[in-house]
């Protein structure tokens, strides 16, 4: 009699259970988004094949920076920057 009770409840507990799983994963999630900020980077451009300092207004959100450039000294008016310029340069090619 005590194995049909426990099958009883396997269902009910395992609901519970998932839904403290997914409570806990919404709980860790950035409750607050941080303001965008001006930051300076050396990028290498790929389009131009030369290295410059270009200022760009960066945003973190769930530990990932997302950058869009700002002010670039190789650019020209309406002209807009390729996604890998917003690589830091850490090696010269």
């Amino acid at each position: 009699m005590h194995m049909l009770d426990l099958a009883a409840y396997t269902g009910p507990l395992l609901i519970v259970a998932l839904l403290a799983v997914v409570a806990l994963l919404v709980s860790l999630r950035d409750q607050e988004h941080a303001a965008p900020r001006l930051v300076s980077r050396a990028v290498w451009c790929p389009r131009h094949k030369r290295m410059t300092v270009v200022e760009f207004n960066e945003r973190v959100q769930t530990g990932m920076a997302f950058r869009s450039a700002r002010n670039c000294p190789l650019r020209k008016p309406g002209e807009k920057c390729g996604e890998g310029c917003a690589v830091q340069a850490t090696q010269w090619p």
